[in-house]
Parts: C-alpha cells; structure tokens; sequence
C-alpha cells in the first residue's frame, strides 16, 4: 500500500523521485535508475537513501516526539519506540544495515527503561556483541564495517577534535573542572557561536567518518570519495524532508488528496535536490576517483596507527591529571620531565599520514607499471566478449575492446571486471582504447575503462554515425581529453620495439549505417619473432581477403574470429596463418563450432579457451611464448 501511494503522490510530480522516496522509506531501490545511483555514489551520499542509522534515528526521533507530545510518558514513550522500530525493520525486510541501526536504537531505548546510562561507545560495543553473537559471518561483511567504522569514528574522534570535556568513556577527567586555573595556564577553548555548532558538529562529524572508512571504500570498492565532506550539508537536510515528507503522504492520502500531493511535492522537491547536489563532482571531479585497492600492510598500518595514537594520547592525559592532583597537594609544583608518549604519538601520527597517502595514491602502479622488456598479451575472461589488455615493452599499455553483453545488461562490466582485472596486471592508465568494432559485447564496458583509465588515444575502425553508443563515447572521450583516431587498412606504427599493422577493414565507400561485423579492426603486433593477430569479429569474406596478405610468422599467436562461430575461421585462414597459439574467447551461452575449432588443431596449434581456462595471459620476449591460465596450465612456445 505504502508502495501505491507514494507513486500515486509523488510519482504524479516525477517517478524519479518517487522512486527515491520508496527507496528511503521501505528499502526498495529496484525502481532507482541506475544513472541516479552511479551519480550518488561518486558523489559519496548513496548513503542517504539506503536505509540506515539515519533513517532510523530521525523515525525514532518523530515516534518519540510524536508520543510526547500525545502526552505518552517516558517508559511508554521507550516500550512504544522498540515495537514500531522493530515492526518497520520487519516491513522494510531485516537487511543488513536495517537491523544494525534498529538494534541499536532498542538498545538505547531499553536502556533508558531501565533508567541505565552508559557512554555510547559502551553502547556500541554491545551492540556490536549482539551482532557478532547472532551472525558471526558478519564479521566479512563490508557493510558491517562501513556502520560501525562510521559510528565509532564519530564517538571517538568527535569527542576528540570537538574539545569537548567529557573523556570518550564518558567520565569526567579528574581535575578537569574542579580545580582553579593557574596562573599562566591556557585558558579553556573558546565555543563557537550558537549558529556554528551544529554545522561544525556535522562538518567533524563528516570528517570523522571520512577518516575511518576511507580505506575500506578504497579496499572494497576501489573509490575515494571526498565530496560527501561537503554535500552532507544538503545531503542529510533533504533526506530529512524526504523520509518525513514520503511518511506524512501515507497518512494524509487516506485523510485529503491533496494534502497528500502537497507532501508528495515537497518530497519530490527535496528528492531533485537530492540528485542535483550530486553535480558537485561533475564540476570537482578530482573529489571523487577510483584506484587499485591498496595492500592490506597498508590498512593494517593506519588503523594501527590510529589505535596507537589514541592510546598514547590516553595515557598522556592519565599522567598529566595525575600530576595535576600530585601538584595541587604538594606546596611545590611537581616537574614536568618530557616523556617518551610525546615523541611516540609524533611518529604514529607520521604512520597515519604516510600510510593513508598510501592508500589515496597506491604509487606502485604509477611508479612501475605494467612489464619491462617482454611483451604480455592477456585474454580476459569476460563471456561471450572481448576484452584483450597489451602490456608492451617500454611500460605502455593498450586494450583492444572491452566485453559487455549481447543483450543490454545493465552490468557494469568495464567497472566491476575490467578495472580490477587492469589494475591487478599494473595498469593504471591505458595509452591507447581499440574498439574493434561497435557492437555491445565489444565495447559495452568502454565508458568505465574510459573514466577510469584516461587513455591518451581511442582507435575505430569505420565510424559510424547513427549509432548512438558510439557517439556518446565518442563524447565522453573528448571530455577526458583523448584523442579519437579513425584507423584503416595499411597504417602501421610501432611502440618501442613492437611494431603494430591494421590489416582492416579498408576505406568505406557507403555511410555505414549498423554496426557491421566485417568491419571490425584486424590488428597485427609483431614482437621480434613473435607475432600476435586480433581479428575482431570477422567473417570468412574478409578472411579470405586477408589470408593472401598477410606474411607468415615464425611463431603467431591468433584470436579465434567472433568467438569460434562457424561463420569465420575457414579453411584458407587458418592454413595462410599457421598459428602455434590459438585462443577463444568465449562464455557458457556462446555457440562454438567444433568444425572451427578443428581446423586450429589439425594445422598444429594449441587451443586455449577463456570459458574453460579462464584468463588466458601470454609473455613474450620476441623469441619464445609462455602461456599461463587462471586454472593454471602452463605451456612453453617455441619458432616452428
């Protein structure tokens, strides 16, 4: 029902946020779109509309003061809370997230029925027990981690950084206000105006959080994001609106339609606010970046650091209030000797600092990329796709196509495949992007590889200009600032001591108006002895073409054409080439032609096949050919 009405009240303003209200209300983002949802992330306040500690706290907050004000005392207040919050977590599903902040709310609100108070980070040491109690595997989970890194940054460097009194555990310092100033004592830190205090709260509160979870965002999913230190100013105000504007429609719809709408507008409004915050890094763009995930050693040695340091500055206050009292007994003033915690808490704070650029830059792929001195040549595992990544000789790097899917997956394979896969190789940044030709299982990842890898130059073979897949990279790649070459049959060039040569497709005499496989770019690297053929998808017409035109090697390595079909791969080809190493890109749904297949083996080659062998990678240097395979078949090549 909740479903139906806000669609009725919010969606007759604009389905899309309609779709963020079901989103912040029951936990439905099926309805999200998925432009939506990548801008939020990057923007780092996808957070807002996940349902959370937010979310559940400001429910708590309207079922508390709503109870007031009904005149409901404390105790019913507290009963009444724990019921509503744990029904909503039943509607809502129980996810992850959902039952991390709701236990932790009843657990605030039972202990005040026992008129139990406790520090919050007590607070959320129980609840973490209770978790780990009754799910241990959520120990692995990244969003466990993100909750309570996030809560327990915010309690402890909140109460650090904010100079507020009150020690971390809760308890007053001991002679911290009951003892007279000295004379020449620095006097207490000067509060902020009143309308300063809560935005510098949020503003260190952001920060706080920041500084916990960073790591596990670049660990987990590969992103820094810093713009959210930011946004959250309007982030969590129109979430805010959104989630008591999206409930107040329920109710209202049954009492008056149009105060319902009236809600349902101010929700929408606060929802397009919502989404247009997010163009804070589309002007910003460097507050928001994917990387490598960083070495373990270095999130170790942050936190680890972090940890060291708070402890040192704990037993750095124990000692000084110690003295303080030793002092105020004593007629003479006790002598402060520097002790070793100073110097310690220097060098962890170095640690934090060098070990958190680490995880911001992760320099060794910058530094040292790809290979030096061999070619390798890896067949990425992708489906029924392409994707082939070049690491040259002299550290440069280039992809040819970038897979994708046949049917319009809205899977983001150049950023959940292709990234990890480049940068787990050493790539950081490709010098040159082949689109072989257009068709979706060839460059359906190429916007991410684009955004992530920044290459200097983009290859097509013939453009063509009704596709609007094409153009809108075409677009994007001259935002990012690379060069869009058009590259025909009978350009050459080399990198370094590899020498490359496009055997097709040839001048266009019509305007193409559909991809066309048999125009896919035929790609030629030469490696001293070695020789390495990226046909793309063609056909046996071009195959026959090209098999009187290009020269024998002594030792070739093929890509079986379009996959294995039986429409490529002829006789002629396979004879004219004489490949020792044949591999096939292939998935679980793609049709191979045994009879294609064959041929490769009768002229003596070694087949390797990506939908059995995995990741096929290749290494070179110029006079033999290893082949290694994610199952871990090794074989050595030699000349003839």
């Amino acid at each position: 029902m909740a479903r139906r009405v806000v669609l009725q009240h919010v969606g007759r303003w604009s389905g899309r946020s309609a779709a963020i209200v079901i989103a912040i209300l029951i936990g439905d983002r099926a309805g999200l779109d998925e432009e939506v949802e990548r801008r939020l992330q990057e923007a780092g306040t996808y957070h807002v509309i996940a349902i959370s500690g937010g979310n559940i706290a400001i429910l708590a907050a309207l079922i508390l003061g709503g109870l007031r004000l009904l005149g409901a005392g404390h105790r019913v207040s507290a009963v009444a809370g724990i019921l509503i919050l744990g029904a909503y977590a039943f509607t809502v599903g129980g996810g992850g997230s959902v039952v991390r902040a709701t236990l932790m709310a009843v657990l605030l609100l039972a202990a005040g029925l026992g008129d139990y108070r406790t520090a919050p980070l007590n607070a959320l040491a129980v609840a973490g027990a209770v978790v780990l109690a009754a799910t241990p595997l959520s120990l692995l989970d990244v969003g466990c981690a993100l909750t309570f890194g996030a809560t327990l940054g915010i309690l402890v460097g909140g109460s650090r950084f904010l100079g507020r009194r009150a020690s971390i555990n809760g308890q007053q310092p001991p002679g911290a206000s009951r003892q007279p100033a000295k004379p020449g004592s620095r006097p207490p830190p000067s509060q902020p105006a009143p309308w300063l205090r809560w935005p510098l709260a949020l503003l260190m509160a952001s920060i706080c959080a920041e500084l916990a979870l960073f790591p596990v965002s670049a660990f987990s999913f590969s992103r820094v994001t810093f713009a959210g230190l930011l946004l959250n100013f309007a982030a969590i105000p129109l979430m805010t609106i959104v989630q008591v504007a999206g409930m107040l429609v329920i109710p209202l719809a049954a009492v008056h339609g149009g105060a319902a709408s009236a809600a349902g507008w101010a929700a929408h409004a606060a929802a397009e606010g919502l989404i247009s915050s997010a163009a804070l890094v589309e002007w910003w763009p460097w507050l928001s970046y994917r990387l490598p995930p960083p070495h373990p050693l270095a999130l170790v040695t942050y936190y680890a650091s972090w940890a060291a340091w708070f402890a040192l500055a704990a037993l750095r206050r124990r000692r000084h209030s110690s003295k303080s009292v030793e002092s105020s007994k004593s007629a003479k003033p006790v002598n402060q000797q520097p002790n070793k915690s100073s110097t310690q808490q220097l060098t962890m704070t170095v640690l934090i600092v060098l070990s958190g650029l680490w995880i911001l830059v992760e320099p060794v792929t910058l530094l040292v990329p790809g290979v030096s001195g061999v070619l390798r040549v890896t067949f990425l595992d992708v489906g029924h796709a392409d994707a082939v990544l070049v690491q040259l000789p002299d550290r440069r790097s280039l992809l040819v196509d970038t897979g994708g899917s046949l049917t319009g997956s809205s899977f983001d394979i150049g950023g959940r495949v292709l990234a990890p896969a480049l940068w787990r190789l050493g790539t950081r940044r490709l010098d040159t992007l082949v689109l072989s030709h257009g068709d979706p299982d060839h460059v359906g990842g190429a916007a991410s590889v684009i955004r992530d890898f920044q290459p200097r130059e983009i290859w097509e073979g013939i453009p063509v200009p009704p596709n609007a897949r094409l153009q809108a990279l075409r677009r994007q790649a001259g935002e990012a600032g690379a060069s869009w070459r058009t590259c025909l049959q009978g350009e050459r060039g080399s990198f370094g001591e590899v020498s490359w040569r496009v055997w097709h497709p040839p001048p266009a005499d019509w305007e193409r108006q559909h991809v066309r496989n048999d125009d896919s770019i035929v790609l030629e690297l030469r490696y001293g002895d070695v020789s390495v053929l990226l046909p793309g998808d063609i056909g046996r017409p071009v195959e026959q073409e090209l098999a009187g035109l290009i020269p024998p090697a002594p030792l070739r390595v093929v890509k079986v054409p379009h996959h294995g079909s039986a429409s490529s791969s002829s006789a002629a080809f396979v004879s004219a080439l004489q490949p020792r190493v044949a591999v096939l890109s292939a998935g679980a749904t793609t049709k191979v032609s045994d009879a294609a297949l064959a041929r490769y083996r009768d002229a003596g080659a070694a087949l390797f096949r990506t939908d059995r062998d995995g990741a096929v990678i290749l290494t070179t240097d110029g006079h033999t050919v290893t082949v290694r395979t994610f199952t871990g078949v090794t074989a050595v090549f030699g000349p003839g």
